[in-house]
């Protein structure tokens, strides 16, 4: 009986064991890591100690929580050797605005009083959470970073709310601004600042963030609250509220190399303070209607813009498309390229393509202009437009121009018929315009060859004496066929 009793314990032990290992075994299932699907992809995040990657099929933005500078990298997926940008927080500081501009100067004896040092801060990086709408639908990912203050600073925190979206949303900041954030591209930074100890109720505060291109070698450009370096961008907007109340943002600036420095300057505010910058890349548009545009380019659409010192990265092998208000650029290389890009607001709509095989990376200036530079001459039955190509001193580069001739509109703006046959592109050799062998393609576009990048322009070449030579003696040949015509007829009668 009790041998019996004892094999039943034993055997109901085993298949309690037996279904309860599988439980022990896996963990307990929690909510999935990844959003539902939307139009900008599934939205996938990761975390290793206190670094955080966010990714969709668009764009990836990497966070390092550093001891020492936490910075953001990203770049635009559908590369083959993507670019990155980085921005990176440095410090919080109280200053002394000594000449009362507003906003931080250190070359006009601006003095720095109380500085948030991350070395001597808590950090903490939070696990990522959903954003939903007021449905309740997953509209996102958001994760903080938290930097509390130790000693002289203890109650002082910072906090990164970090938002990426899978869709576009439009949002309300300071001020009432309205303005949008790019779904799958972008990602909005909340800076929350609270329990800032003040020394002094006249300083300012001031936050101190740098950003760049990772191995780039082109400056970035900066506009109206964004800079711009190729496709990425870093952006921020001229209000914060604190507790809700609006209050000017005044930022100052400095260029060390090809890394811009933004100080973001707030007033003396009690409470907390809350402010939106954010960081992403510019997306490819569909490409305009310009003809001759390569397969698979690259579009990106600025309708309202006359570039003036615009910075562009083509990666090797990836045609691009830039559209202006009064230019199209379409530029091919096998190689990266650094692109500045001005075009005078006197220029009327021209497409202009640049293919180029330079022997290494390079540096390109473009300038395009109804003004011919002071130190070269006037061309004869020119089009009246400039083309100054500049690459890196010393690279070889061979290369194709094209330009997309309009015939009806070219010849309103010059007021003149023109033969299309006899256009030629030319360049200054430094003493004279010569002109290079070109045909017009089946796109339209004048063509020719190059090895050499310097000043070009077109010219309606005049007809040789070798043509007016021909002509004259067809015509000396069908006066005399008339004549001996003549002549044997009056013979016969």
């Amino acid at each position: 009986m009790e041998r019996r009793v004892f094999r039943i314990l034993t055997l109901s032990f085993a298949i309690a064991a037996f279904l309860l290992i599988p439980a022990i075994a896996q963990p307990p299932m929690g909510p999935p890591m990844n959003p539902p699907m939307g139009p900008a992809g599934k939205i996938m995040a990761s975390r290793k100690g206190l670094n955080f990657t966010l990714s969709t099929d668009l764009f990836t933005v990497r966070f390092a929580g550093s001891l020492q500078v936490p910075k953001f990298q990203y770049w635009y997926n559908d590369m083959e050797r993507p670019i990155v940008y980085q921005v990176f927080f440095h410090q919080l500081f109280e200053f002394n605005d000594t000449d009362g501009d507003g906003v931080y100067n250190a070359t006009a004896g601006d003095k720095i009083e109380r500085m948030f040092a991350l070395p001597s801060a808590e950090l903490t990086l939070s696990e990522p959470v959903y954003i939903e709408d007021e449905n309740g639908h997953v509209i996102g990912v958001r994760f903080n970073f938290t930097m509390t203050g130790r000693e002289e600073l203890e109650g002082t925190e910072i906090i990164f709310q970090c938002s990426l979206y899978n869709e576009t949303q439009t949002l309300v900041g300071a001020g009432g601004t309205v303005y949008n954030v790019t779904g799958g591209a972008e990602l909005k930074i909340d800076v929350m600042i609270e329990g800032w100890p003040w020394r002094d109720d006249d300083n300012l505060l001031c936050l101190w963030w740098s950003v760049n291109q990772q191995n780039g070698t082109v400056e970035p450009s900066l506009t109206d609250g964004t800079v711009n370096f190729g496709m990425g961008y870093f952006k921020w907007l001229s209000e914060a509220t604190v507790d809700g109340t609006p209050v000017d943002v005044n930022c100052s600036f400095n260029m060390i190399g090809r890394t811009v420095n933004i100080y973001m300057c707030y007033p003396h505010f009690e409470g907390r303070l809350i402010h939106d910058p954010s960081l992403g890349v510019t997306l490819p548009s569909s490409a305009p209607s310009i003809p001759g545009v390569p397969s698979g380019a690259l579009a990106f659409n600025y309708p309202d813009l006359v570039p003036r010192r615009f910075l562009w990265n083509v990666p090797a092998d990836t045609p691009m498309v830039l559209s202006f208000r009064n230019f199209a650029l379409i530029l091919d290389s096998g190689r990266d390229v650094d692109l500045n890009l001005t075009v005078d607001s006197g220029i009327t709509m021209h497409r202009f393509s640049l293919s180029l095989e330079p022997g290494e990376s390079l540096n390109l200036s473009i300038q395009v202009s109804v003004t011919r530079p002071s130190d070269i001459g006037a061309p004869k039955n020119g089009i009246g437009v400039y083309f100054d190509i500049d690459p890196t001193p010393g690279v070889t580069v061979e290369g194709t121009l094209r330009l997309y001739i309009d015939e009806d509109t070219l010849e309103a703006e010059l007021h003149r018929d023109i033969d299309v046959s006899r256009l030629s592109w030319a360049y200054w050799d430094g003493s004279r315009w010569v002109t290079v062998e070109s045909h017009i393609d089946s796109d339209g576009y004048l063509v020719a060859e190059t090895s050499h990048l310097s000043t070009w322009t077109i010219v309606e070449v005049p007809a040789t004496p070798w043509a007016l030579y021909g002509l004259t003696a067809i015509c000396l040949v069908v006066v005399l066929v008339v004549g001996v015509f003549v002549a044997s007829r009056r013979r016969a009668v």
